[in-house]
């Protein structure tokens, strides 16, 4: 069959399943669905073709009542399950553009109107569905398994409050007390097994850690106590003897030859070992000991590495391979008998049966449930209650789970009992994964589950459908995925699927990818370095990466400069981020802006460390290490020549104290600052640029009271709002640069401080939690981050799964995996984990014996992912693909280049280097073969291409068109960078005051004082008080709000003005209207960082709103005026205000995502009188105090 002939069937076969998925909704689908053949638009169509046609007129039968009615029904019926959260939300977003699409009259992508009911019906419809799309139940499995406990936690065994433990800083803190408690109180009958596990070098810590990892893992006391040990030690023994009487046998030979001495040592052992009859904890203990010490593993080693003497390659001729295949096993049977210590083993799971049965206690008793617990309890709970199984199975019409390849044991059964249940009724099962694209082994993903279940929807009358037209790439790109993927990707059940090939959807003779001067739409770099013009083929890694990286980074710059592609669609892949700095400073060095989707030294940045050292400070006021930390920052700046005159006078003492506003301490703590200050030396470098710190130090130390406070009293949203509206600390990392580089790493710190507050009960363990995670430096991926838009992204392969991008280059292919042998402890259950001797456990240099066979099911696993990482990496490429890297002659475990070598059509390589003729390059095997070491590269210019004749009159209106933009950038180079929204407001009441008249607008004079004054008392007043008490309260502390650069006299008057106006304010109805705000309060003094609209301001405005507040459900931003003004020039006044509250009210809906911009209110608080705009005009509303 021809290409073309293929080509058609495919897309037969692919429409086929198209219509199958908006249109049978009784049988189980399984739709295979190939990279980029628009899985999630499949998905949506089918949530859109059942709510508007079969799922509406089954709901409508069923019970009928009003269009909304049916509508919330439809929804609630179907469930979504996804891999990740941000998939849940963009299938979402979908959804509600189908329908939106829908109610305008239009067909939404992927379906037909012949599959739909009449365009008015859908209409009426979609309107309706509209109104409750937040009834539709998308979300991950663990999301889903939450709502199911929460529905039924009596029967699943949990407390009706229960929490989940997303982070694992639950259990590991009652696991720490419980290990803890015993070192205090020890068990007697647990110290004898306690002292042999200290014998073997395991601790408190190792023992956490072994314990915090079998609780994730749902290891039960039960699993620990039955462990079948003395059966796997004889196993172990049995095989070591089975596998050495092979090697003597087949290694014999060898033994003859006297120059082969090792190789005779070791026939001699392995005959001796073969026939031993002591017993089993002797045998391995001679195995273990012996086998190193006579220096015969080093020679094991090498045979299973495929390293033989010229020698021992002829004497054993065909019997290699099973010497090699033999040595394999016996090392990692050695490696298992070494860390399989009999009597430590006993002592180890003695003591995590009991330690084990007390930790379940606490969790029970503290209602925690860790993120397995949300699977095996909701298997656990469908299980063991069948009527709320059947219950569930009624509720649920449609049950959608996208990424099935992933799946896991447990997620596989919760779907088989959800909707593959022997009685009905059942729902809808629509399944779509792609095997080729499962890379998550080390998630617990398992393709053995996936064909499990594939079976399962074959036999209960479903069927298994492909999706092959791809969407993403042009066809050459295709075919270079099949001709490198298909030899490698051979078939093994439960293990590797078939390779499946892909249809282009483009296929017009101009999708012919990238095809501009010498490059070409798909490209293989080979870095070797030459000398004189001969290959080196043995060039040192290390080297080859390097020469890689600049080729790499030329280039790239190259592709911008010359072709002018945009650095955001380019994309450099990595198996992994360990080499990464080499491809980093190369890019650095050729001024190409780059992001990353993981940094190992996240927490070691300056603003996210500073951000720790705050929280620190705040929540523990003894660490004077932290608290130095963030008084050093950008958010205080405390310089370091300071810090012995401060200590000495008992700075540290005094900010120990600070909780709240501490008027009294502050006082004595700004005398000290400005003392300081005054002595530092003149000669001090740097002086002059930091003048003014004292104040910035004082305002930190103000927030620093505030905020210990609010860590006490106030949810953890609030606490968090206070840190970034008080400091303002991304606003200060945003000017520094890379500034949205700070920025995003704010915000992600500022996320998990978020998520993790409530989830300890005090101060200290948030903090500790923190420190776990600086450790652990945990890592966020899958999507990219805000800064890789004018930047080319460097990330791994895992991370770009989901992703896409026009020119894709996949680097360092020759780099191999280091293996997988584990962390130091952990818990890992084989096969279907339904008994204790599949569970193996690991602590220190201590292990089950069974853990040989998970590290070949690790190794087998890691072989096939890495086939399926291969083409999860080439298929991400739109329009451009470049493989790079070394080419060794003998490449490294699981090496990307490994697999290319056994690519369709690959030129002999070396052949290729020796005929360049001057050249880098060559076409050969339907690729562009291209050796950067074989020409030195030139310099490349910054300078566009040069373009080719133009036509006149295109030329003259190319001239007029620079010529208008030349002068609107000339205009807007006149206008300020960025411009306080108050500033037009402010020239306008200049205007309005007569000459010669004080201007409260420049200075800290006492009218400025008394305004700042006030406007603070209002941002701190505290809404659960008595008024008239916190009125009294908020007056004693009018001197702390003056602000700190202010001349005293000044402040003294302004006090006293400010002192006067709030309580005249007091006597009016507009402050009991302000008491009476309460909770509709959404936010006060409100930071505003507004982009600029060009005509008055290039950049940005800035400001602070005073009050957002809610009123009869609708958001009103008003603005305090302190002015002593009334009647026309009161009018006037607010007049002046319209640009400044017109900047605020659009801040405010860009924030929201509202509709319409908010009410904007101007309060006179002198005169206790309030202007509102509307629409353009501007009305003095009278109030009554109004709740």
């Amino acid at each position: 069959m021809g290409q073309t002939e293929r080509f058609l069937a495919l897309r037969e076969q692919d429409t086929k399943t198209r219509t199958l998925a908006v249109t049978e909704f009784s049988r189980p689908l399984l739709v295979e669905a190939g990279a980029g053949t628009g899985k999630t638009a499949l998905l949506v169509a089918r949530i859109l073709a059942w709510s508007l046609g079969p799922g509406w007129e089954q709901a409508e039968a069923e019970a009928g009542g009003s269009p909304q009615d049916i509508a919330g029904r439809v929804a609630s019926g179907v469930v979504a399950i996804t891999f990740t959260e941000k998939a849940a939300a963009e299938m979402g977003t979908r959804l509600a553009e189908g329908l939106a699409t829908v109610l305008a009259g239009k067909l939404p992508h992927g379906l037909e109107l012949a599959q739909l009911p009449k365009p008015e019906v859908c209409r009426e419809r979609s309107r309706s569905l509209l109104s409750v799309l937040d009834r539709y139940v998308l979300c991950t499995i663990h999301a889903f398994g939450l709502r199911l406990l929460a529905r039924y936690p009596l029967e699943a065994g949990l407390a009706p409050g229960f929490k989940v433990d997303a982070e694992g800083f639950g259990v590991s803190r009652v696991v720490e007390d419980v290990v803890a408690d015993f070192l205090a109180n020890p068990d007697s009958s647990l110290m004898a097994p306690w002292q042999v596990l200290g014998l073997r070098q395991i601790g408190p810590e190792e023992l956490t850690e072994a314990l915090v990892a079998a609780v994730q893992q749902g290891v039960c006391p039960e699993a620990v106590g039955r462990f079948p040990l003395e059966e796997q030690l004889e196993w172990l023994a049995r095989e070591l003897k089975e596998k050495l009487g092979q090697l003597a046998q087949t290694i014999a030979p060898l033994a003859q030859e006297k120059r082969l001495k090792k190789a005779g040592e070791l026939w001699e052992l392995a005959s001796l070992w073969a026939s031993h009859t002591g017993s089993t904890e002797e045998f391995l203990q001679l195995v273990v000991a012996e086998l190193e010490a006579k220096g015969v593993l080093a020679k094991l080693n090498d045979w299973g590495r495929g390293k033989f003497a010229q020698t021992e390659v002829s004497v054993l001729a065909e019997n290699a391979a099973a010497v090699q295949m033999l040595s394999l096993w016996l090392v990692g049977l050695w490696k298992a008998a070494r860390l399989s210590e009999p009597q430590t083993l006993r002592a180890f799971l003695l003591l995590g049966e009991s330690f084990l049965a007390e930790i379940y206690r606490r969790l029970r008793e503290a209602g925690l449930v860790t993120y397995q617990d949300l699977l095996t309890g909701s298997v656990r709970l469908l299980s063991e209650h069948p009527h709320i199984a059947r219950r569930e199975r009624t509720r649920i019409k449609q049950l959608l789970v996208d990424e099935f390849q992933d799946t896991d044991r447990w997620q596989g059964r919760l779907v088989s009992l959800l909707a593959l249940a022997d009685e009905d009724p059942r729902p809808g099962l629509f399944l779509v994964g792609d095997p080729k694209q499962s890379i998550y082994g080390w998630r617990s993903a398992d393709l053995a589950v996936y064909d499990g279940f594939k079976e399962k929807v074959k036999k209960a009358g479903g069927e298994v459908c492909p999706l092959v037209v791809n969407f993403r790439s042009v066809p050459v790109i295709l075919d270079e995925v099949e001709r490198a993927v298909r030899p490698v990707m051979q078939e093994e059940p439960g293990m590797q699927p078939a390779f499946q090939e892909l249809a282009p959807f483009r296929s017009r003779p101009e999708d012919t990818g990238f095809m501009e001067g010498k490059h070409r739409p798909v490209e293989y770099w080979v870095c070797w370095e030459f000398d004189g013009g001969v290959a080196n083929r043995k060039t040192r890694m290390a080297d080859s990466r390097e020469l890689e990286a600049n080729a790499l980074a030329h280039h790239i710059f190259e592709l911008h400069e010359l072709y002018g592609v945009s650095y955001s669609h380019m994309a450099v892949l990595l198996r992994a981020f360990s080499d990464a700095d080499v491809y980093l400073e190369a890019m650095r060095q050729h001024g190409i802006p780059y992001a990353t989707t993981h940094d190992p030294t996240y927490f070691q940045r300056r603003e996210v460390l500073d951000a720790f050292c705050l929280l620190q400070a705040v929540a523990d006021p003894e660490d004077e290490l932290a608290l130095v930390g963030f008084l050093r920052s950008a958010w205080a700046g405390i310089p370091d020549a300071a810090w012995w005159e401060l200590k000495k006078r008992g700075f540290f003492p005094l900010v120990r104290e600070l909780y709240g506003v501490d008027g009294e301490r502050l006082s004595q703590l700004q005398r000290m600052l400005a003392e300081v200050a005054q002595g530092l030396s003149a000669l001090m470098p740097g002086k002059d640029r930091i003048r003014g710190w004292e104040q910035a130090a004082l305002w930190a130390l103000l927030c620093l009271g505030v905020l210990r406070q609010s860590f006490h009293q106030d949810p953890a949203d609030v606490f968090v709002a206070r840190v970034q509206s008080w400091l303002l600390p991304e606003a200060t990392e945003a000017a520094r640069f890379p500034g949205r580089v700070r920025v995003a790493n704010l915000e992600r710190f500022f996320r998990f401080v978020l998520s993790g507050l409530p989830s300890f009960p005090t101060p200290k363990e948030l903090v500790q939690a923190l420190r776990r995670a600086v450790e652990e430096a945990q890592r966020e991926g899958g999507s990219r981050p805000p800064e890789a838009d004018e930047a080319v992204l460097v990330t791994t392969i895992h991370q770009a799964k989901g992703l896409d991008f026009p020119f894709v280059f996949l680097a360092d292919v020759a780099r191999g995996s280091r293996g997988n042998r584990g962390p130091v402890a952990g818990a890992w259950w084989l096969g279907s984990g339904e008994s204790s001797a599949d569970l193996v456990l690991k602590v220190g240099k201590l292990a089950t014996p069974n853990i040989f066979h998970l590290w070949a099911w690790q190794e087998q696993v890691a072989q096939a992912e890495a086939v399926r990482l291969l083409y999860v990496a080439l298929t991400r490429a739109k329009e451009r693909l470049v493989v790079s890297g070394h080419w060794p002659e003998q490449p490294a475990s699981q090496a990307l280049v490994g697999l290319l070598s056994h690519r369709e059509n690959l030129p002999d390589l070396e052949n290729l280097a020796a005929n360049l003729d001057g050249s880098d390059r060559v076409e050969a095997g339907g690729a562009l073969w291209v050796f950067p070491g074989a020409v030195r590269l030139p310099e490349v210019k910054a300078q566009k291409k040069q373009a080719a004749a133009l036509p006149v009159e295109e030329l003259k209106q190319h001239v007029m068109r620079l010529e208008q933009e030349q002068q609107q950038a000339q205009r807007r180079q006149q206008l300020p960078l960025g411009q306080a929204v108050s500033a037009e407001a402010h020239e306008e009441l200049r205007e309005l005051l007569a000459a010669g008249e004080e201007k409260p607008l420049a200075g800290h004079n006492a009218a400025t004082v008394a305004g700042t004054v006030v406007h603070r008392v209002l941002q701190a007043w505290d809404f659960s008080r008595d008024q008239d008490q916190e009125l009294e309260r908020q007056l004693q502390l009018l001197a702390t709000y003056a602000p700190v650069d202010a001349d005293p006299q000044e402040v003294t008057a302004g006090v006293e003005r400010a002192r006067a106006l709030l309580t005249r304010f007091r006597a009016s109805p507009l402050f009991l209207e302000f008491c009476a705000l309460g909770d509709r309060v959404l936010g006060r003094e409100v930071p505003v960082l507004l982009a600029g609209d060009s005509t008055k301001v290039a950049g940005f405005y800035t400001g602070a709103i005073d009050l957002v507040y809610r009123d009869n459900g609708q958001v009103v931003v008003a603005d305090f005026k302190t002015d002593a003004v009334e009647g026309e020039e009161l009018m006037a006044r607010a007049r002046a205000y319209r640009s400044q509250g017109a900047l605020y009210a659009r801040a405010v809906a860009q924030a929201l995502e509202l509709e319409h911009p908010p009410r904007f209110e101007l309060w006179f608080l002198w005169s206790g009188q309030k202007v509102v705009f509307r629409d353009k005009e501007l009305f003095l509303e009278e109030t009554a105090g109004k709740p």
